[in-house]
């Protein structure tokens, strides 16, 4: 299987630019974000927050049958997108994880 990307969140602004972005590969569901500018600075220390939620693809099979429930036809990361999108896109995944019970393993670096 090929690996899909898809952006859930380009925000540029003057305190923070928020990127997020999803990428699936063999199975295996990646959403990665990246804050940068002032904010992340006063909160990290550093300009530059890095971070990561990976679903195995035992997980990401369940993550997308939920949320592919009503839209069987469309693919399932255009479902995400429009899911889950904007600066809260990568809490929002991963608040739902939770309350679903989906293994989602959490990294970060500065």
């Amino acid at each position: 299987m090929s690996k899909q990307e898809i952006s859930l969140c380009a925000q540029k602004g003057s305190y923070v630019s928020i990127y997020v972005d999803a990428s699936l590969h063999d199975g295996e569901l990646t959403i990665s974000g990246q804050d940068i500018g002032k904010a992340a600075e006063d909160f990290w220390g550093d300009s530059d927050y890095e971070y990561w939620l990976t679903l195995p693809p035992a997980s990401a099979e369940k993550f997308f049958k939920l949320i592919c429930a009503n839209s069987p036809d469309e693919d399932p990361l255009d479902v995400l997108q429009k899911r889950f999108h904007g600066a809260g896109a990568f809490s929002g995944i991963r608040s739902f994880c939770a309350s679903h019970g989906i293994e989602a393993r959490f990294d970060s670096y500065v």
